[in-house]
Order: structure tokens, then sequence, then C-alpha cells
């Protein structure tokens, strides 16, 4: 991670599935950090089948470059062998801007939460 990075990030697997838990407020470079390690992880996949996790509880918010960061992710996200996402949110407002300006998510097989057991446990049902 960079001086010049905003917002702390920690990526852990489990089986099949990616859990990334975003804290704090992601600049650019933050969000090119965590976007570069989740992409570093599924190319260890290999092509077969996995899930993410998103549990944003901790996280702030993003400047409008980040989330630019965050779309070109999920656009490439969208020619991976993703099969579900699950997003658990911490606040009706992240939520509202991340689902207005994330477009390239609308793609993807995705479901929000409010727990992050009910997004796990449904992750695994996705297989």
């Amino acid at each position: 991670m960079s001086n010049i990075s905003h917002g702390i990030y920690k990526i852990t697997q489990h089986g099949n599935t990616i859990e990334v838990v975003l804290s704090g407020a992601f600049n650019e470079f933050g969000a090119i950090d965590w976007t570069e390690a989740v992409k570093n992880i599924i190319a260890t996949y290999q092509g077969k089948p996995f899930a993410i996790l998103m549990d944003l509880t901790q996280a702030q918010g993003a400047t409008p470059e980040a989330f630019d960061v965050g779309e070109r992710y999920n656009e490439w996200l969208n020619t991976q062998n993703l099969v579900a996402k699950a997003v658990v949110y911490g606040s009706k407002v992240l939520k509202d801007i991340e689902l207005s300006i994330a477009k390239a998510k609308k793609k993807q097989h995705i479901k929000n939460f409010d727990d992050i057991e009910q997004a796990r446990i449904w992750l695994q049902s996705q297989f």
C-alpha cells in the first residue's frame, strides 16, 4: 500500500469465496490497491468459479476517482467466472450512492445484505 493510498482493506479466502472488508474512506490509490489484490487472488483460481463477499459495514465512502476504479474493476469482474457476489452495507447512504454509480454491477448475480452470516450462507448456496 502506498503512502498516498487512503482506505484500509483486508482480504481473506474461504474455499471458493473471497471476502473483502473495506474500512474508512477510499481515494483512487486505495481503490487500486484493493482491486489489484483481489485480481491477483482471482488469477490463482485459473478460471474456476468463485464468489465474492464485500463487507462494507466499516466503509465511509470514496472519492469519485475511487468509484471510477471500482467501476473498471467490476467491468473486468464481469469477464471472470464470478458465480455470485454478496454485499453487506453498514450505511444506506453509501448503498444508494454505490448502486447509482456502479453500472457494471448490474450484470452480476448480486444480493445485498445487512448481516454478514446471511451473506455467507447465501453465497455458499449459489454453488
